[in-house]
C-alpha cells in the first residue's frame, strides 16, 4: 500500500521564514531539526544566518519530515497572495484576512518560497487555500484503495477532516 504525505506547505513556509530570521549564535551547532525553540534570547546576542545555512535547514528539516512519516511520497501545497485568493474576490461584508494587512513578513520570506517551489517541489496554488486543497486530495485518497494518505499541519482548522 502507498502511503503518501499531504503537507501543508504555508506551515512549512512560515515556520523556515521565521526559523530563518532567528540569530545564530555562535557557539551552538549548525543542526537545524524539528526544534522551535529560539536558542538566541536576544537579537543582539547572535549574527543573521547566511543563505547557506537556511537552505541546509529547510533540507534537513524535509528530509527529517520525510522519515519521521516514513510516506512513499508526498505532495505539498503553497497558498497564493492574498489578493488572489477567491476568497479574497467574495468577501464582502468584512476583507478577508484584513487583520493581518499589517503584518510584516520575514526577510528571506518570498526567497525561501522560491526555494520550496524549485527544490521540493512544492506547489504554488493560484486560486484556493492549501488547507482547501489538502481537503480535496484527502477526499481523493479516501476513495483510492491502494494509498493511505495523511494531512501533515499545525493548522487547526485541517484537524475537521
Amino acid at each position: 500500500m502507498n502511503s503518501i504525505d499531504l503537507l501543508d506547505g504555508d506551515i512549512i513556509l512560515y515556520q523556515m521564514a521565521f526559523s530563518a530570521a532567528k540569530p545564530v549564535m555562535e557557539h551552538e551547532a549548525e543542526d537545524y531539526n524539528f526544534s522551535t525553540v529560539d536558542r538566541a534570547s536576544t537579537a543582539e546576542e547572535g549574527r543573521e544566518k547566511t543563505w547557506e545555512e537556511i537552505t541546509t535547514m529547510i533540507d534537513e528539516f524535509m528530509i527529517n519530515l520525510w522519515k519521521e512519516t516514513g510516506s512513499t511520497f508526498y505532495h505539498s501545497y503553497l497558498s497564493p497572495p492574498r489578493a488572489e485568493n477567491f476568497r479574497s474576490k467574495v468577501a464582502w461584508s468584512k476583507k478577508y484576512k484584513g487583520n493581518r494587512d499589517n503584518t510584516e513578513l520575514p526577510k528571506y520570506f518570498q526567497e525561501i518560497r522560491q526555494y520550496l517551489i524549485d527544490r521540493w517541489k512544492f506547489v504554488q496554488l493560484e486560486v484556493i487555500e492549501t488547507d482547501d486543497m489538502l481537503g480535496i486530495m484527502q477526499h481523493h485518497y479516501i476513495k483510492a484503495d491502494d494509498t493511505y494518505s495523511t494531512i501533515v499541519s499545525k493548522d487547526k482548522d485541517l484537524k475537521q477532516i
